[in-house]
């Protein structure tokens, strides 16, 4: 006999691999076309080398900010779960 929860919790962590898979890709995808349209960029802007470097830190430092964020969800999930368990009055 199955346990339909097992399924339906099957079908949840799949989708969620899928998100994260895909959003990792569109940002790896969103830096190799900042990267790729940089001789442009430079040029439209008249950067130097120097300055182009710049375009692609400022296009790179949130992804970062999004990514040490989204490392520390889980952590606060976690806590925030073992303490409705250990006082369910407060939650």
């Amino acid at each position: 006999m199955r346990n339909p929860g097992s399924e339906a919790n099957q079908q949840r962590s799949t989708l969620v691999t899928l998100a994260l898979g895909l959003s990792t890709f569109l940002t790896l995808f969103d830096d190799d076309a900042v990267v790729v349209a940089l001789p442009g960029i430079a040029q439209t802007s008249a950067f130097s080398g120097a300055g182009a470097a710049w375009v692609i830190d400022a296009t790179a430092s949130p992804s970062t900010g999004a990514l040490v964020v989204s490392g520390a969800l889980p952590t606060g999930l976690v806590a925030a779960a073992r303490c409705c368990q250990a006082m369910p009055c407060f939650c």
